[in-house]
């Protein structure tokens, strides 16, 4: 059984690959990428999300899904929370972002289940916008159950107040630092955590929990960890892998056994999630060269590559918000040099979701006969 009873994580930036509060709001750096109207309010940004997943989202799955990364990023993350539920972990959401976002968020992709709360921000602390005042009609059935209430939210909610309510979770439970993780992207949110002896933290320095972030949390639960850890001092976050070591270069060979048993679940995680991501392989068939006039259309100053600013123009026409074209540049991009080469362009459009999406939009059903597949990309994590 696992030593660790409670995992806490952020929303945004952690369980989402975009920041969903600043998104609906249009703060920082979505001020430019996500279009208006933007809402300020728990009830207007749920709305908002609706109202998006019903018209430019609605071909990408919608606004929660396109937020999360990816059908295969959802797959990924379900069978996280599956695994830490079935070692009696709990699991809760403790976020800037508003309860009724996160909820909705969740329960639109079948993972509200795993948590047993939801603690954010409620109601309208930040004011309200015009879109805001024009959407004010009261709750529907549907929405009130997903709205928070005062006791999901602490006072001062924020930094202060989200080490408040996770002090408050670790007295309510009876529970020591070993016994707790919190998963965050905010730097004083983890050093908060770390140095006042709250609970081990797991800094994530890029959006959105990756493929490694998940097997680390495999880990950091499996009994074998807590076998071990005294007698090897292991950092819980530090993957056991390749320890190149023989059975008489411990004085406990119980302590080889279990570090050969965790390496080993290790592996068999990170294949089952791996073989989520696949996606299926793409045709090889011959025929019209269509691929090759998309990319020459996208490629709007016809210099052979195809940078973020007019990814941006094209996929903002076909209804998506700028704000995840960045990150869908990223993806395309796989040498990280900058632009889209042909190459590159052939392998999203053709081994990423949303890639499918746009294929079948603009019906595109065969490879061109100057290009063979690529190897597949995992959408939403980073990990080519």
């Amino acid at each position: 059984m696992s030593a660790i009873k409670l995992i806490v994580f952020e929303l945004d930036d952690v369980l989402t690959t975009f920041n969903v509060l600043q998104a609906n709001a249009g703060w920082g750096e979505y001020a430019k990428a996500s279009p208006p109207p933007y809402a300020v309010t728990e009830l207007g940004q749920m709305r908002r999300m609706a109202h998006l997943s019903q018209t430019s989202l609605n071909s990408a799955g919608g606004f929660s899904l396109v937020h999360f990364g990816s059908a295969q990023r959802v797959g990924q993350l379900r069978l996280l929370l599956q695994l830490l539920k079935q070692r009696d972990v709990e699991l809760v959401v403790c976020t800037d972002s508003f309860v009724g976002v996160a909820r909705m968020c969740l329960a639109e992709l079948g993972l509200l289940e795993f948590f047993s709360a939801v603690y954010g921000r409620i109601g309208n602390p930040h004011g309200q916008t015009d879109y805001d005042n024009e959407l004010s009609a009261p709750a529907s059935a549907e929405e009130i159950p997903l709205l928070g209430s005062e006791e999901d939210v602490a006072e001062g909610f924020g930094k202060i107040g989200k080490v408040a309510k996770l002090r408050d979770l670790k007295a309510k439970r009876h529970l020591h630092k070993a016994q707790i993780v919190v998963i965050d992207s905010d730097p004083q949110i983890v050093e908060e955590c770390v140095s006042n002896k709250l609970s081990h933290a797991l800094h994530l320095l890029e959006p959105g929990l990756t493929i490694q972030d998940m097997v680390s949390l495999q880990q950091v639960t499996s009994a074998h960890l807590e076998e071990i850890r005294e007698h090897v001092g292991l950092d819980p976050f530090h993957r056991v892998a390749g320890t190149g070591k023989r059975p008489e270069d411990f004085s406990d060979l119980k302590v080889f056994e279990h570090m050969q048993a965790m390496e080993k679940e290790n592996e068999r995680f990170e294949m089952t999630l791996l073989d989520v991501a696949s996606p299926a392989p793409a045709p090889r068939l011959r025929g019209q060269n269509t691929v090759r006039a998309l990319f020459k259309k996208w490629d709007l100053n016809q210099s052979g590559t195809i940078d973020c600013s007019e990814l941006q123009t094209v996929l903002v026409k076909t209804g998506l918000p700028g704000e995840v074209v960045p990150r869908i540049f990223a993806e395309m991009d796989a040498d990280c040099n900058g632009v889209i080469d042909y190459d590159e362009f052939c392998d999203w459009i053709f081994a990423t979701e949303l890639g499918s999406m746009i294929r079948s939009k603009l019906k595109i059903n065969e490879l061109p006969p100057d290009r063979a597949v690529g190897p597949p990309v995992v959408v939403g994590d980073g990990v080519a």
